[in-house]
């Protein structure tokens, strides 16, 4: 699956600019929910990247200029998370998004 499919059944939109590593992405399916983890870097500071997915997505922002745990909801109502902290040097986004199965 391409970063661009990821981030589609994510529902979480890749940041711009951002690498997205090799295997450093995946999908966990179990019985009642598909869970997606998008790991991103940028050079762009966290409050940037912060501002970028809080326009984009209904998701509350806590931390301060070095880190951000961001919770919300996707656009099609999935339960989301983006967690953004400096990493050597780079700015890394781990975003994740939990589907669940429709019964």
């Amino acid at each position: 699956m391409t970063k661009e499919e990821l981030a589609s059944k994510a529902d979480i939109p890749l940041y711009p600019g951002a690498t997205v590593p090799e295997g450093q992405s995946k999908v966990t399916p179990s019985g009642s929910e598909t869970r997606y983890e998008i790991n991103m870097f940028t050079n762009d500071p966290v409050d940037k990247v912060a501002q970028f997915y809080k326009s984009k997505m209904k998701i509350d922002r806590l931390g301060n200029s070095t880190s951000a745990d961001m919770m919300g909801m996707t656009s099609k109502g999935e339960l989301a998370k983006i967690k953004i902290e400096l990493k050597d040097g780079k700015t890394h986004i781990q975003a994740i998004s939990v589907e669940e199965k429709k019964s």
